[in-house]
């Protein structure tokens, strides 16, 4: 499977990871802002903030897959989390909850975190806003 951002992702070993699989007929959730078809949405953070530092190159590699989340639940309580700490998040992650049913072609997913996080490697060919809705607005 060839991935978004493939040259990038090239510079890492392991990227992205042996252990992460195809994600097949799930729902996912993800922040966003207002209009779906904003470009900012489906951005990974390596894209939209290339001045971040990481320390390692498993980070790195990670840096160039989606956030996303296992149940909306889980999306609205790490936002809130993040926003104490963050307080612009707002402004620089979203301010919605948008759900979309992922196949195996779109891409693969990480192993699902007791906080319900996953990351997800885009593939070249995914339509993500095409495959995702808003579901909530984010306090």
């Amino acid at each position: 499977m060839e991935f978004k951002h493939e040259d990038e992702l090239r510079q890492f070993e392991n990227c992205p990871p042996t252990d992460a699989t195809p994600v097949d007929d799930e729902v996912r959730f993800r922040f966003v802002f207002e209009d779906i078809a904003d470009g900012r949405n489906f951005l990974p953070v390596a894209i939209k903030n290339p001045q971040r530092e990481f320390e390692t190159d498993a980070q790195r590699c990670d840096s160039f897959s989606l956030s996303m989340f296992d149940q909306e639940a889980n999306a609205v309580e790490f936002f809130a989390r993040l926003q104490r700490r963050h307080k612009k998040a707002k402004k620089t992650i979203g301010t919605h909850v948008a759900a979309g049913t992922l196949s195996v072609d779109d891409g693969v997913a990480s192993e699902t975190r007791v906080d319900g996080h996953l990351s997800f490697w885009v593939s070249a060919e995914a339509d993500l806003p095409a495959k995702f809705v808003i579901t909530n607005e984010l306090n």
